[in-house]
């Protein structure tokens, strides 16, 4: 018990142990709950003091953080629309109206038959946002990088430059990007099921049948 009472002194410098009659169980007991309640005190006071003013500041550079991807129309992270949903409810439902919008331009170019088409699917979705839209700006962000990532991927660079060259392609070489089953069709099964007998059926000379 000295020895505790000596180290509880150690981290609480102020407490004046001479207010206390240590000769006495009571008074040991005393002195013990007072030492540790003032230095539990003396530990989380500081962190009371600081925590609002923390929480506040990283909320608010998170909301910066957010702001940022919107207007340079990046894609939100899961944990960043949580954080919105839980903190800023309006400005939530405006984020996910954009990525949803956006995500269903990806989809549409997806689709895309020629590099032409695409382009008048990106052209169509920005002409489509209203002057009077309250997320034009985040909106017009969003499409322009889409329409940023799609114009560099394989996938864009595959594409024929028309719709006319999409049928050339295709009628030229109908499995080069397409998989219809009727056209891949081919003479094999034509040739596996050919037999010397049918060759001479097939020859032999037709009898009609007179009345």
């Amino acid at each position: 018990m000295q020895i505790y009472l000596s180290l509880m002194s150690q981290k609480n410098p102020s407490s004046d142990s001479s207010s206390y009659d240590l000769s006495s169980p009571q008074g040991r007991m005393l002195y013990v709950r007072e030492t540790t309640n003032a230095a539990f005190s003396s530990w989380t006071s500081p962190l009371q003091r600081q925590n609002p003013d923390t929480q506040e500041e990283k909320k608010q550079e998170m909301l910066s953080r957010i702001m940022g991807k919107l207007k340079s129309g990046k894609k939100l992270s899961a944990k960043e629309l949580d954080f919105l949903r839980r903190t800023d409810p309006i400005l939530y439902a405006h984020a996910l109206r954009v990525q949803r919008m956006a995500e269903a331009l990806k989809q549409q170019l997806s689709h895309a038959k020629s590099k032409q088409e695409a382009n008048d699917m990106i052209t169509s979705a920005i002409a489509g946002v209203s002057d009077k839209d309250p997320d034009k700006e985040y909106l017009l962000a969003a499409y322009n990088e889409v329409s940023k990532n799609f114009h560099k991927s394989p996938a864009y660079q595959r594409l024929p430059n028309t719709p006319e060259d999409a049928k050339k392609r295709k009628t030229n070489n109908p499995n080069a990007h397409f998989s219809d089953d009727e056209d891949t069709n081919d003479d094999t099964d034509d040739l596996l099921s050919w037999t010397p007998l049918q060759e001479i059926i097939d020859a032999a000379p037709t009898l009609e049948c007179q009345g």
